[in-house]
């Protein structure tokens, strides 16, 4: 469930662009770097709806840093990416925002389609060199080429991804 912010929402005539992460209406133009989660390597753009009422909202989705299963479980390693949830068409926001419609606070959301992705091209390898640290056999990945943490516009990631029931 989702916080109502009706307090913005009610003084602003125009209805929010889309909705970040978290679910809190923007107003402007959706760019990556605008989103809550400023660590994102992947970023998209997804139409979904209210599985209630059908009400279509614009949300953004980011790849998380890290995967903990709770505080006291160790690392589970690194999420899986955007991307393959796309093609897979798992990706999925859960609840959508609450605008106080019918029961959509405690509603789910259906996913329809991918509007936007970006990533960053480090996030899946691009720019990244391994190279040998002193003459241990440890290997590090260095960044390289300043394009490497940019966003950049992958269109081949923007499809329709309902899910046939």
């Amino acid at each position: 469930m989702h916080t109502n912010y009706g307090d913005i929402l009610d003084r602003i005539d125009e209805p929010p662009l889309w909705w970040d992460e978290h679910a809190v209406p923007r107003y402007t133009p959706f760019r990556p770097e605008r989103m809550a989660n400023i660590y994102a390597r992947e970023a998209a753009l997804v139409l979904i709806n209210c599985q209630f009422c059908k009400r279509p909202f614009q949300v953004a989705f980011s790849s998380p840093v890290q995967r903990f299963t709770t505080v006291t479980e160790p690392f589970l390693g690194p999420p899986e990416l955007i991307r393959h949830q796309i093609l897979a068409k798992t990706l999925r926001f859960g609840d959508p925002p609450n605008v106080d419609c019918c029961a959509g606070v405690t509603a789910t959301s259906i996913e329809r389609r991918v509007l936007e992705y970006w990533v960053k091209p480090y996030a899946i390898g691009e720019g990244v060199v391994l190279e040998q640290i002193g003459s241990g056999s440890r290997l590090s990945g260095v960044i390289k080429g300043r394009n490497a943490m940019n966003w950049r516009r992958e269109q081949a990631f923007e499809i329709d991804i309902t899910q046939e029931l």
